[in-house]
């Protein structure tokens, strides 16, 4: 019996070495042991590969380490070790930090570990999904390109073809004796016309790209504004504080110039609010979009992200920024992008 339990005995040593040797070697993943506190207690070569850090670089030190400033202030790292010690996981996927600085994106599970059902630490598994991350980012600005060289289409056909009609009608009747110019059949379906014609400009103008390519992102959202207090439903204010719009990129004030219109359609669709602002700054080299309401509010965490507010977040997502909407019944909406004016490249990327 002596005999067959040192056996046993062996056997398991054995297995733990092996384990602990596999661990250790796999290459695509960070694998590493956290204690309570997120003080790392071990490395292995995914985590190398990964994140940068030598094994005596990092052992001892804190995993808050591997997360963004933002992320940091925002206690992200806190939150998810609180949410794997009471529901045993917590996964996440986010922009994290390397030792040069450079960020990757990566894909998160921090689980909790117990002994005697008292928690000892945790296990973190790190996969860095940075190049499926690029690639879906690169699918989705082949779409926004198609959108816009569709709204292009769709511009210049209004405006070039349906607006030219519209104005040949109005020349016609224009041309009319003066006697039956007085006729008020003929006199509305003039006015009619008038208006067809200025909303069609609008439509065109609001649709297609040519007004911010001609003038700017503050142009075209005042335009926009102020298209919008002419209907008399919302009171639209705006507020700049941009020296120069060129440190931005034309794609960039584009999808700006996108979020804004979105979230006013967002407003005129469901808020019911009489006033929205918008404040567009640049502070510290990062863009700062702010669109608020006086509207009916909603509850953020209760309701699905529709399409207008999944267009913002993907917009945003796409210069490496970041959106927060905090919203309350009667109490209007605020949602707030920040878009950083240096984009950063990522390891093993060209961009």
């Amino acid at each position: 019996m002596k005999k067959l339990a040192a056996a046993a005995s062996s056997e398991t040593k054995n297995f733990d070495a092996f384990y602990h040797k596999m661990i250790e070697d796999v290459e695509d993943y960070a694998i590493l042991m956290i204690d309570k506190n997120g003080v790392i207690k071990n490395w292995n070569k995914g985590a190398e590969k990964i994140k940068g850090y030598t094994s005596e670089e990092i052992v001892g030190k804190n995993f808050r380490l591997f997360y963004t400033k933002e992320d940091q202030q925002n206690k992200l790292p806190e939150l998810l070790l609180k949410e794997a010690r009471h529901k045993g996981k917590a996964m996440h996927e986010g922009w994290r930090v390397v030792k040069n600085g450079e960020r990757f994106w990566g894909s998160v599970i921090i689980t909790a570990l117990h002994e005697n059902k008292k928690l000892i630490g945790f296990t973190k598994i790190t996969r860095n999904l940075t190049e499926r991350k690029l690639a879906m980012e690169d699918r989705f600005k082949a779409i926004i390109d198609s959108q816009e060289k569709e709204r292009k289409q769709i511009s210049t056909e209004l405006h070039d073809n349906v607006g030219q009609v519209m104005a040949s009608c109005k020349l016609l009747l224009d041309a009319l004796p003066a006697e039956m110019k007085e006729n008020l059949l003929i006199k509305k379906c003039s006015e009619n016309i008038t208006n067809t014609i200025r909303e069609i400009r609008n439509i065109s103008h609001r649709i297609g790209q040519d007004i911010l390519v001609r003038t700017g992102l503050k142009h075209a959202v005042n335009s926009l504004a102020d298209d919008i207090n002419q209907t008399g439903f919302l009171k639209v204010k705006t507020n700049f504080s941009i020296k120069d719009e060129k440190q931005m990129p034309q794609d960039m004030q584009l999808s700006v110039f996108r979020i804004v219109q979105e979230q006013l359609h967002n407003i005129l669709k469901h808020s019911g609010a009489k006033n929205a602002g918008i404040d567009v700054a640049v502070k510290n080299r990062v863009l700062r979009v702010a669109i608020s309401d006086d509207g009916v509010g909603f509850q953020v965490n209760k309701v699905k992200r529709g399409l207008g507010l999944q267009n913002i977040a993907d917009r945003t997502e796409l210069f490496r920024g970041k959106i927060n909407i905090t919203s309350s019944k009667s109490k209007g909406t605020h949602l707030v992008v920040e878009i950083p004016l240096s984009q950063k490249k990522f390891p093993g990327t060209k961009k």
